[in-house]
């Protein structure tokens, strides 16, 4: 759990990042999650439990590795002084469990928001720049990835969601993952269903060629 908390930081992650992962995952259970691998090492050795170890757990090619033999051993080491080693993992699972808490809250939030401020047709869907922007940033990164797994069966980057935000923010449009076209207009941000614009794009190409008429 700590090597992964620490690998999403050092890569850059928000504050979902840190959930790490939970003891429970639908029908996957991590009992373990809590202890220790010494912890683990010594109830094996008092029970005269065999196991074996990856070879490459020790090859430092690998970026976990090199949090796993560098970096951990010294937050060990500074925490000697802070309850020790256990102390350190059982702080680390309450953060990544509280954290878990706020994400599950916030993406019920957005499915609440969704629900109360998009209005959909057949060719755009719509909701108020107002109500956008009083939603928190975590919120608002799942209302965005539900509005386009609903459209287009992707998930929108963090990149196209600073985008989303400067097109309400400017009124400019833009165009995003799934062929999205995202147009601001007298406070509302309307989304252009994929098969609408797909659609225009079409009939703008097929008027692009001369028509006979016959008088």
């Amino acid at each position: 759990q700590l090597e992964t908390l620490l690998m999403r930081w050092v890569r850059g992650t928000g504050i979902y990042g840190l959930s790490g992962m939970s003891t429970r995952n639908h029908s996957i259970l991590r009992p373990l999650l809590r202890a220790s691998k010494k912890q683990i090492l010594d109830y094996a050795k008092l029970n005269g439990i065999s196991g074996m170890e990856d070879e490459s757990n020790n090859d430092h090619k690998y970026f976990r590795n090199q949090v796993r033999h560098r970096l951990i051993p010294v937050l060990e080491e500074l925490s000697h002084s802070h309850g020790g080693e256990s102390k350190l993992l059982f702080r680390t699972l309450e953060l990544s469990e509280e954290v878990s808490k706020i994400k599950k809250i916030d993406k019920a939030r957005s499915k609440r928001w969704i629900q109360k401020h998009v209005h959909k047709s057949s060719t755009w869907w719509s909701f108020s720049i107002d109500a956008w922007q009083k939603l928190s940033e975590g919120v608002r990164k799942f209302v965005a990835d539900g509005l386009w797994d609903e459209l287009v069966g992707e998930t929108l980057e963090k990149k196209e969601l600073k985008l989303l935000n400067w097109a309400a923010e400017t009124g400019k449009t833009v165009s995003l993952s799934g062929s999205v076209r995202v147009v601001a207009s007298f406070g509302v941000l309307y989304l252009q269903c994929p098969k609408q614009a797909a659609m225009e794009k079409s009939l703008t190409h097929a008027s692009s060629f001369p028509i006979e008429r016959t008088v």
